[in-house]
């Protein structure tokens, strides 16, 4: 029977499981330390001086889940309730479990791959999977938002469970798996839409391997089990929309602008500079020549510009060739099997689909599929190549590069720290000053206070510009710029260091601007006053 022959195909899935994974282990305890020791080179500052930034510090305040739920992450916000437990959040234990999670996401992933294809048998190709993988700069963007930072990474890890689930209850018929794998997939979007990318291109990267393997037909059998898989993962994000309708309706916080602006058409300039970005800008002679042209476009207030850094750590350089190569190698392997040329272009396009629709302002932390789309490719590249040598000398490129990524993402967790510091200094400045305007003026230290402008972040030599994904260049008192007020970030952030400030923020008028042309600059003595008797203005810049 057809059936029996695609069970016969799918029969090393069996191999999948937990008792395979610590095997895995067994096998390559030094792949798995060296992934270890690669996560504390460019993480592990974080364990023994702990930074964060935004979100963090109105969570340590607030004590409150944000707007998390009507931007449709309340599963998020469930992980949350259960993980921080009597609303104590403490940011070493946040920042500790994440990189838990990332090393176990990492072998996880190496170890799906290698049961899908005997192209991860060399102990190379896996190591050069591991190192791409763990070096995604994804990883930084989100410890930079150190209060989600363990939770958005644990789904990561499901993402290779939900496959194996997916493929083993719809080839062996197991209703059981089925349903686990479709809560999955309906959860893991509740935490963080970005991961239904990477759910996606594991799974066709994963189908890809298959047919390498197996050198399947389009036959129906396979064309039928292709859209179960397509039904099921769809039909899982659609009930995620309903649900998530729902509870959005229900609650009364008012992010929803947020998520309305995140769901855009990218124009083609917009596009194209999100690919320069990922690949091309990553290699210095030519970002040294491009760059300075994209924030220039940017400074002048371009709205296909707005938000693209100097230069990226979005993706490895090698990219763009392993790409090609891919498509080249994936398309005469093909066979004429639409199937599999389906997959191979669906992948890709997973890899870009939330730029599209993303508008202007690209953010990196969508891009959760880079890290593994990169590492596939590299992998997938290097099991085309015959030729020893050539197959050595590629081998050596890559691991360069890794090396590389690794040292370059240390310097960017490094940079943040140094911005965290410059951060708590300041904090310790406007609160010194806060005090010691009400105190010589005999107000209350009740009184309302509005901050007016931002500290720009200090550059230093060990700080590389424009390198930090997203928001990482931004602390609590650059965060949102002149054009946004600041002030409750900022009065947080003070408060979640231990200082006394009982000023609460003051909320101007819709519209209304302070005048604060007779106040000089903080940190000069004279840049605070009081507006008619009912708050404090503070100017921190022009």
């Amino acid at each position: 029977m057809p059936e029996l022959s695609i069970r016969d195909d799918f029969s090393y899935l069996k191999n999948f499981s937990a008792r395979g994974f610590f095997d895995f282990l067994k096998k390559n305890r030094f792949l798995a330390a060296i992934v270890a020791l690669s996560i504390m080179i460019m993480y592990g500052v974080k364990l023994i001086s702990c930074s964060y930034g935004v979100d963090s510090d109105l969570y340590l305040e607030y004590k409150k889940y944000l707007e998390w739920i009507s931007i449709g992450r309340f599963g998020l916000v469930l992980l949350q309730k259960i993980c921080i437990a009597g609303e104590v959040f403490n940011p070493f234990a946040a920042i500790f479990f994440s990189l838990i999670f990332l090393f176990v996401g990492t072998l996880l992933f190496t170890y799906l791959t290698n049961v899908f294809s005997r192209k991860l048998d060399s102990f190379v190709a896996k190591l050069v999977f591991a190192l791409t993988f763990v070096s995604g700069a994804v990883w930084c963007e989100q410890l930079y938002f150190t209060v989600q930072a363990a939770e958005c990474i644990f789904i990561m890890i499901l993402v290779p469970v939900a496959v194996w689930l997916i493929f083993n209850g719809f080839v062996f018929n197991r209703k059981c798996h089925l349903i686990a794998g479709a809560f999955l997939v309906f959860f893991m979007a509740s935490v963080y839409q970005g991961v239904l990318a990477l759910l996606m291109g594991t799974i066709l990267a994963c189908f890809i391997l298959h047919c390498d393997e197996t050198r399947c037909s389009c036959s129906r059998d396979y064309t039928i089990l292709c859209l179960k898989i397509l039904a099921l993962v769809f039909g899982s994000v659609a009930l995620y929309f309903i649900v998530n309708k729902i509870v959005t309706a229900l609650d009364s916080s008012r992010g929803m602008a947020y998520l309305k602006e995140s769901f855009k058409i990218s124009s083609p300039v917009q596009l194209a500079i999100y690919l320069y970005t990922l690949t091309l800008g990553n290699i210095d002679c030519i970002n040294s020549l491009v760059g300075p042209v994209i924030a220039s476009h940017a400074q002048s207030g371009n709205s296909a510009f707005e938000n693209i850094v100097e230069s990226s750590t979005y993706a490895n350089w090698l990219l763009i060739p392993s790409v090609l190569a891919f498509v080249l190698e994936a398309l005469r392997n093909s066979r004429r099997n639409p199937l599999y040329v389906c997959s191979v272009f669906g992948f890709l396009l997973c890899i870009i689909i939330f730029p599209i629709v993303s508008g202007g302002s690209v953010p990196d932390r969508v891009q959760y599929i880079v890290p593994f789309a990169s590492a596939f490719v590299f992998v997938y590249f290097l099991g085309s190549i015959s030729r020893r040598k050539l197959w050595v000398c590629t081998c050596a490129v890559l691991l360069v590069e890794n090396f590389f990524y690794i040292q370059r993402i240390s310097s960017i967790v490094y940079s943040d720290k140094i911005r965290f510091d410059n951060d708590k200094r300041t904090a310790m400045l406007v609160y010194e000053r806060i005090a010691e305007f009400t105190e010589d003026n005999g107000l209350s230290r009740n009184i309302p206070i509005y901050i007016s402008g931002e500290v720009n972040v200090s550059r230093t030599s060990n700080y590389i510009c424009g390198g930090d994904p997203g928001n990482g260049t931004q602390g609590s008192f650059s965060y949102g710029g002149k054009r946004v007020d600041n002030t409750c970030s900022i009065i947080s952030f003070i408060r979640s260091l231990g200082y006394d400030l009982h000023n609460d923020a003051y909320s101007m008028p819709d519209g209304k601007e302070p005048d604060v042309s007779d106040l000089t600059s903080f940190p000069g003595k004279n840049c605070l006053k009081l507006v008619d008797n009912e708050y404090i203005l503070m100017k921190l810049s022009d």
